[in-house]
């Protein structure tokens, strides 16, 4: 947990997998995977981003997710 967030770092993820470097993919499905397990296990609704991306340089895929309300 970072402040109000909780922040999941990843790599070699199924939604980049064969996607090349520069791609704007997004991990659309990983994010939605990840937040219905934190939301299932906190009891409270999320709302998850993508903040940095392997495919765009970075050193991870990294996912925050808030909560709502």
């Amino acid at each position: 947990q970072d402040g109000e967030a909780y922040k999941v770092y990843t790599r070699e993820t199924v939604c980049s997998a064969g996607e090349p470097q520069g791609s704007s993919r997004q991990c659309t499905f990983t994010l939605g995977a990840i937040q219905g397990f934190l939301e299932a296990f906190f009891g409270k609704r999320l709302r998850g981003t993508q903040t940095e991306s392997v495919l765009r340089g970075g050193n991870y895929d990294i996912l925050e997710y808030r909560v709502l309300g």
